[in-house]
């Protein structure tokens, strides 16, 4: 069989990528394309690989099989890339102060240990107002709440200037207002031209949030837009049964 072409338009192309522990399968054979300028979400049970994806995407996890980004290897790209992981991964008792978090975010123009300009502090608060958290600039990162963190981490995110925006469940944990905050931003930079592919656990949500979709138990179910490919039969494939969900608008 010959191989799948990645399509020109495509932001992300994975084919055939396969992960495996100690010879337990994480991840098998993997298929998907994610267009550009869509908001995807990687929809499926606990234990299916869904954060597993992302790593072994983003070159974070070894795997085997082929991953593109914009049609080039990860490496040659990752510059176009901004990656936020679960806040469980993060150690929040480093003592840094929320600026000082989204300026890491503008490393690649600054080099890790470049000077930060006035015009570069300007732009990580224009980001931290962007997310609603310009009022705590100065605040230790550990002293805020996990919605709080969350926004911060979206603002690191932002200073990158990126193309492609990957996110390890931002919903999980945080309150109505910060989630409600949350999607307005990536749905703005979406209308931008970015591409948005996150881990996303909420049915209810899924038509509401997102217009694409990678239904995943281990290897792709289906994917494709939302309208044809999130239905009440696909969602009992993924999760093993029938499931009822909350409609939607």
């Amino acid at each position: 069989m010959s191989p799948i072409s990645p399509p020109s338009d495509g932001a992300v192309f994975i084919s055939d990528l396969s992960v495996r522990y100690d010879g337990s399968t994480a991840l098998d054979g993997v298929t998907a394309r994610i267009p550009r300028g869509s908001m995807t979400a990687i929809i499926g049970p606990n234990g299916a690989g869904k954060s597993t994806l992302l790593k072994a995407v983003l070159g974070l996890e070894p795997s085997s099989g082929t991953a593109l980004v914009f049609g080039r290897p990860v490496a040659e790209g990752m510059h176009r890339i901004a990656y936020v992981p679960q806040r469980a991964a993060v150690d929040w008792g480093f003592p840094v102060r929320v600026i000082d978090v989204v300026l890491m975010g503008a490393y690649r123009q600054t080099g890790l240990l470049g000077r930060v300009t006035p015009e570069l502090r300007q732009h990580a608060q224009t980001c931290l107002e962007r997310v609603g958290m310009e009022a705590f600039a100065a605040r230790q990162i550990g002293a805020l709440s996990g919605g709080q963190q969350q926004r911060v981490f979206l603002a690191r995110a932002l200073a990158q200037k990126a193309e492609l925006y990957v996110l390890d469940e931002p919903f999980a944990g945080v309150d109505v207002a910060t989630e409600a905050a949350l999607i307005s931003v990536l749905k703005s930079l979406r209308d931008e031209g970015a591409t948005i592919i996150a881990v996303h656990h909420d049915l209810s949500t899924v038509a509401a949030y997102f217009d694409h979709v990678l239904m995943l138990n281990r290897r792709t179910v289906a994917e494709g837009p939302v309208a044809t490919t999130f239905t009440p039969q696909i969602i009992g494939q993924t999760y093993g049964g029938t499931m009822m969900m909350a409609a939607s608008a």
